[in-house]
């Protein structure tokens, strides 16, 4: 029987326990925020703007969002940015003339210096590695652009290489040579082991797809405008994971821990997306959000950090369990006993807005406690306690 030491997991504390969203002090003046991204726990970026006004905005924080500056980049309202690495980033604008203009900065952010792709109206852009990049937008059709120098050039796909049907989402899993495309009419994914050539991977509705998130080279997920599709078998078969959810945007943790970004709200799933609960604190619509370390950002009529309110989240030991085996496929599990607790000891297992879904005193004379529950599937935070020491770990259920 294996054992799964989740120490060194609970010591970084995932940032599914934490339920609230809190905002942040940006002023953006009439100019919507389109998009953000982080460096690390303190370094962040925001863009944003409205095209039609026009406006720009450009926002960076070395604290972690307690405090922003601002600077001129552009004239134009900027609609995406990411990052590559701690030096290299680029953003592209919503501004269709010139030609779609983007920026790239190889120090951080200090300075950024313009380039354009070709492309009309607002574009978005990916880069899957430093050299290798997409342009794309859902009005553009079959005009996407590819890069494969860094931005120093682009070409563009043929005609008819995604049915015409206009780009809104590209995504490689990381480190991975494959890579896929959802579209914005016609429900059709696409898929590409070369960048080169890109094959219809799937096309089980015909709605509008926003967003694709792959977890890891089998298993991904694609969100729609009221449907979530999933897959295991990488984008071989498409199931629907949820029939009644969409959203803008889609972000998982791993398989079964997913946040959907909706238009004034984010949801949170630790069930494969099958259901969704409502996370607090969002007061306006939204564009955006990242997820970076122990927490995360989104972005729209305002700006917001996801931050722990309950106990769980904030007081998590960094003292670990052995609990096995994990997953566990009948909601039993055995703990190991560490030497430095006594026989008397009160388990709590709580779900990860902080309920407690499971209590039992116990006594043990030995080195391993075994747990007979009857939780649901889920992932759950096992805390073991004799009154004085606590230690905690996790715990998935998968029957």
């Amino acid at each position: 029987m294996k054992k799964i030491n989740l120490a060194m997991l609970i010591t970084l504390m995932n940032f599914s326990a934490f339920s609230q969203w809190n905002p942040l002090n940006i002023n953006s003046g009439t100019a919507s925020l389109n998009d953000v991204t982080f460096l690390n726990a303190d370094t962040g970026f925001v863009v944003g703007g409205n095209w039609s006004a026009p406006n720009s905005a450009y926002f960076y924080t070395n604290d972690g969002g307690t405090n922003w500056n601002t600077s001129t980049i552009s004239t134009y309202a900027l609609q995406s940015i990411q990052f590559l690495n701690d030096t290299l980033g680029f953003i592209s604008t919503s501004q269709a003339t010139p030609m779609d203009l983007c920026y790239k900065t190889i120090d951080g952010g200090a300075n950024w210096t313009s380039f354009n792709t070709a492309l009309y109206n607002d574009g978005k852009i990916y880069f899957k590695s430093i050299d290798k990049g997409f342009h794309y937008s859902p009005s553009n059709g079959d005009d996407v652009a590819f890069t494969s120098n860094g931005g120093t050039s682009w070409t563009h796909y043929a005609n008819g290489t995604f049915g015409g049907s206009g780009i809104k989402d590209i995504q490689f899993p990381t480190g991975s040579s494959v890579g896929y495309a959802v579209t914005a009419w016609g429900g059709e994914i696409y898929k590409t082991i070369n960048d080169s050539t890109w094959t219809l991977s799937g096309q089980p509705t015909s709605q509008t797809y926003n967003s694709v998130y792959f977890v890891d080279d089998l298993t991904g997920y694609v969100l729609g405008t009221d449907t979530i599709l999933k897959t295991i078998d990488g984008g071989v078969n498409w199931s629907i994971a949820n029939a009644n959810q969409g959203g803008l945007d889609i972000y998982c943790d791993d398989a079964n821990n997913c946040y959907v970004l909706s238009f004034n709200t984010i949801l949170k799933s630790t069930d494969g997306c099958s259901t969704f609960s409502t996370m607090s604190g969002i007061t306006g619509s939204l564009n955006s959000f990242n997820f970076i370390e122990n927490t995360a950002y989104a972005v729209g009529d305002g700006a917001y950090k996801l931050g722990g309110t309950n106990s769980i989240a904030e007081t998590a030991m960094a003292r670990g369990i052995n609990v096995f085996p994990n997953p566990s496929n009948n909601a039993n599990f055995s703990i190991d006993i560490p030497k430095t607790l006594s026989s008397e000891l009160t388990i709590n297992v709580y779900s990860l807005d902080g309920r407690i879904e499971f209590h039992q005193q116990a006594y043990s004379n030995g080195t391993q406690l075994k747990v007979e529950t009857n939780l649901l599937n889920g992932l759950y935070i096992i805390e073991l306690t004799d009154g004085i020491n606590k230690f905690n770990s996790k715990i998935q259920i998968d029957k």
